[in-house]
């Protein structure tokens, strides 16, 4: 029998072991052999307006979860917290959740999820600490696809703006989105290094932009535009994956802002 099938065999019998913490549809594991990335990853992150972090911590998949420690951040604080709805998912500041059951065929190939979920604020000066250890972790664990949600605050000379976007780096298209501008300008710290360091390490990378605003201290709301971005996020991860997520938890999360959080950032293009 394959050698790779029974490791996986004791991988997941492992799973059942007394030493993991339980919760109704999630577990903490401990980092016993390093931590690895499923072939196709979602990331959301603390943007202007959380959304796309807010929109995968709504997964109603039952997940693992392990907590991405980077100690050159120091204490991290919580950003999106639940105002109402109980949470069967732990809430690290970084971490990574993995799909235990949820596997989709695509082109005949199987395929299983990983989610990264930034929910703490990233100072400018140590966005780079964070893109490097995610983009060193989809290169080791040799990944097929990174998905980046993000919300944008969009200058585009058009009469209306698109609901989402969508720029692929290393990889094809996902959707008919259009693609934002060459000389679209990105006041986002941690987007901009990602993007160099995917482009650098040839990783697949789809960035999924919904237009948006600074979001309010509030629960996810029309009037910042943070409310159509998760629906435009679960909209386009069902339609691709069919994997399903809870909107009233989705939308029990209240944005908290932080006086770490500064917007500014180098400007980059999508070039």
């Amino acid at each position: 029998m394959d050698s790779s099938i029974l490791s996986r065999r004791a991988f997941y019998r492992s799973l059942r072991n007394d030493d993991f913490t339980k919760t109704k549809f999630s577990q903490i594991v401990p980092d016993r052999e390093g931590l690895y990335l499923k072939k196709k990853v979602f990331l959301g992150y603390t943007d202007i307006s959380a959304a796309g972090s807010r929109a995968l911590l709504g997964i109603s998949a039952k997940t693992i979860s392990c907590d991405l420690d980077i100690p050159e951040l120091g204490t991290s604080e919580l950003i999106c917290r639940p105002s109402t709805a109980a949470m069967d998912i732990p809430l690290l500041p970084i971490q990574i959740m993995h799909c235990k059951y949820e596997e989709v065929i695509i082109d005949a190939i199987i395929f299983k999820f990983s989610l990264i979920v930034i929910n703490t604020s990233l100072p400018p000066s140590k966005c780079h600490l964070v893109a490097d250890k995610i983009v060193n972790l989809c290169s080791e664990s040799e990944i097929e696809r990174l998905v980046v949600l993000t919300t944008l605050k969009l200058r585009i000379p058009e009469k209306k703006l698109a609901p989402l976007y969508e720029n692929s780096f290393n990889t094809r298209s996902l959707t008919t989105s259009p693609s934002l501008p060459d000389d679209t300008k990105v006041h986002d710290s941690f987007l901009n290094v990602l993007i160099q360091m995917v482009q650098l390490q040839g990783i697949p990378c789809n960035i999924m932009t919904a237009p948006g605003h600074s979001a309010f201290n509030s629960v996810p709301s029309t009037d910042d535009n943070s409310l159509q971005a998760i629906q435009e996020f679960h909209q386009f991860i069902g339609g691709w994956t069919r994997l399903k997520f809870d909107e009233e938890v989705c939308l029990s999360l209240e944005f908290g802002r932080s006086k770490k959080i500064r917007r500014a950032g180098t400007l980059f293009m999508f070039s």
